[in-house]
């Protein structure tokens, strides 16, 4: 059971694939934060995230992800995927610090030349809720520029009940002050939505 998990949440940091476009939007901005409720991929899950000044809030173009928030080249995203069993609070610690995970990133992108180091990795607490925070190194061949550029990622891996939700923040190394900043900014300002809130919030 374990490795599943495992590779589920490795899925979700890895994916590239394309999926649904949707044109229509499935959020609101109100004071400064997006509200994502009764979005058709986030599999039940509501919740509000706040907006850094500058960032654009944008619906995703692959499956997992429910929404983006994009600046310059820097992209903010949540995703949210099933998982095979519901996991408590508690349980979910002992996946978050097993080795095996971080192993499984690390041998994923080597084998994609992308030369990966994980550079830090925490239990931290979103809403509540234990999430592991890896931060991680990496470099892309962008054969449309003949270029290789170096990025950084932050991900913060939540296992709410029966669900994974990620946020993964994918930036230029030169920019990292700056997106430092603003994603834990945002990642600590993310807020899971309960029934009795979304019912007063739709009327």
């Amino acid at each position: 059971m374990m490795r599943k998990l495992l590779i589920i949440i490795l899925l979700l940091v890895l994916d590239t694939n394309s999926g649904i476009i949707y044109s229509q939007k499935y959020f609101t901005v109100e004071d400064g934060y997006a509200y994502f409720i009764n979005h058709p991929k986030s599999k039940g899950v509501n919740f509000k995230i706040r907006i850094p000044d500058g960032w654009e809030v944008q619906e995703a173009n692959r499956e997992p992800v429910v929404g983006k928030l994009v600046f310059d080249n820097n992209v903010f995203m949540i995703l949210v995927e099933d998982l095979p069993t519901f996991i408590s609070r508690e349980e979910s610690k002992e996946v978050y610090l097993s080795d095996q995970y971080e192993n499984m990133i690390l041998n994923e992108y080597s084998s994609r030349g992308h030369n990966p180091k994980i550079l830090s990795s925490s239990i931290n607490y979103l809403d509540g809720y234990p999430a592991e925070l890896i931060k991680a190194s990496f470099s892309m061949y962008h054969p449309w520029e003949d270029k290789t550029r170096s990025y950084i990622m932050r991900s913060w891996i939540i296992i709410y009940e029966d669900l994974v939700v990620m946020l993964q923040c994918m930036s230029p190394t030169k920019n990292e002050e700056y997106i430092n900043i603003q994603s834990c900014n945002m990642a600590y300002s993310f807020v899971f939505l309960v029934d009795g809130y979304v019912s007063n919030y739709l009327k």
